[in-house]
């Protein structure tokens, strides 16, 4: 079994050498913001486990690796197995790993309630890194993520019904996690770090204060090149030879509000009075922008 050759090659790795777990919500930009930080982080062999499947063993449960100095390059599953094969020792000559997951509640990280999110290394975990994206951003990328996903191009021949469940689901795990980012004794116990994708895009001087917080020295400053994971980045319409800077990340909501099923959606969320408070107390220009362009009422902040 491919699961049992891993579990042996994996025994050889160090997993004090875990430097960061990255948790973030698809189309979050977290690929993006992922090979930024590890390309700040020393260290000259590097793993990246992308998109770990929760309570399970990360360095056996993903999809995909990524590989930083020799054998660099990123790697599907069987052809990762194929490379240790010939090189069984190599995960013991890596200097540092990184994991992630997505769609992860942060209250999968009270492990007193609940599973550990990372079976067999959660106590080797040093830092979380929680990715935070403005909502309508964030939902106006995700919408049609979701739609091609499930199948529902065409909302008159795909399932519109899953679609929006499935979409309303995660708009009520933005609004939690948002609440448990902002919380500093949460952050705190659990040792969470929120980087927000939208100043990191835009401000030069977020980037080093994020680094900083860290504790890395900054030594790669600009927005890397992104490499593409699944279905694809956040960024629009970037390859990995694509211009970073020249991305419209923060206009995705403007040319998605004219959708009927994607504005019912913002105005079932906005209709949320929590919702609503969290979105505006965090990015204000964001949700008085949307809410106009609804027809709604500004929302007066105390």
């Amino acid at each position: 079994m491919p699961h049992d050759n891993l579990k042996s090659f994996a025994a050889h790795a160090d997993r004090n050498r875990i430097r960061f777990r990255f948790i973030g919500l698809r189309r979050s930009g977290n690929h993006g913001l992922i090979a930024w930080v590890i390309q700040n982080t020393p260290g000259r062999n590097k793993v990246f486990y992308n998109n770990c499947r929760p309570t399970a063993d990360p360095f056996i449960r993903f999809p995909q690796a990524q590989l930083f100095g020799n054998y660099e390059g990123t790697y599907q599953k069987k052809d990762y197995i194929r490379l240790l094969a010939g090189q069984p020792d190599y995960l013991s000559r890596v200097n540092t790993f990184f994991i992630s997951y997505e769609d992860v509640s942060l209250r999968a990280l009270d492990t007193a309630n609940v599973r550990p999110l990372s079976s067999g290394c959660e106590l080797q975990v040093p830092r979380n890194i929680y990715v935070l994206r403005d909502f309508a951003n964030w939902a106006a990328s995700f919408w049609p993520h979701l739609g091609r996903q499930i199948g529902s191009k065409d909302q008159s021949r795909g399932q519109p019904l899953r679609h929006m469940s499935e979409f309303m689901r995660m708009c009520e795990m933005w609004k939690d996690n948002m609440k448990l980012a902002r919380d500093p004794e949460f952050c705190e116990k659990h040792s969470v770090t929120v980087l927000r994708y939208d100043d990191w895009t835009s401000d030069e001087a977020y980037r080093r204060k994020a680094l900083k917080s860290l504790s890395l020295v900054a030594k790669k400053v600009d927005i890397p090149e992104v490499s593409t994971f699944g279905g694809g980045s956040s960024f629009d319409g970037l390859s990995k030879q694509g211009d970073p800077q020249a991305m419209k990340t923060g206009e995705r909501w403007k040319l998605m509000i004219e959708t009927p099923q994607f504005r019912q959606m913002m105005l079932l969320c906005l209709s949320d009075n929590e919702f609503r408070t969290i979105f505006a107390d965090e990015y204000p220009d964001s949700a008085a922008q949307l809410m106009n362009a609804l027809g709604l009422p500004a929302l007066q902040m105390a």
